[in-house]
């Protein structure tokens, strides 16, 4: 885990385990022990740490994520526009264009993006 401020980033906690484990399976180990509890932090991960189960024990402890969700999630079926004129925003990024759309939860927000260069590829 690390802090961002002002003067760059600098590690907040460290902890070793053996390299067979996966992380996925020490999240919650993580999450418990440092004891974190504050809105300020953001947990940032890949879609492996998306579990009902993880989103839970991450909104417990106060903090915000961003982790994506695996294709074909509950939270998206039948949300996703059939087409690229169905999305409400785009913007260019790498002289891409990327398509937008905010679907809103109970108390969460799921951002869905479109590449239409990789699309249609």
């Amino acid at each position: 885990m690390f802090s961002l401020d002002a003067n760059g980033s600098y590690p907040e906690y460290y902890k070793q385990y053996i390299g067979s484990v996966p992380d996925v399976s020490v999240f919650e180990d993580i999450i418990k022990e440092t004891n974190i509890k504050d809105k300020d932090a953001t947990i940032i991960a890949d879609k492996g740490f998306g579990s009902n189960y993880n989103f839970d024990l991450i909104e417990d402890s106060g903090m915000n994520y961003i982790i994506p969700l695996r294709r074909g999630n509950l939270e998206t079926k039948g949300k996703i526009p059939a087409s690229i004129a169905e999305y409400r925003d785009a913007f260019i990024y790498h002289n891409r264009n990327i398509h937008c759309l905010t679907i809103k939860g109970n108390d969460y927000n799921i951002h869905l993006y479109l590449d239409g260069s990789l699309h249609n590829a």
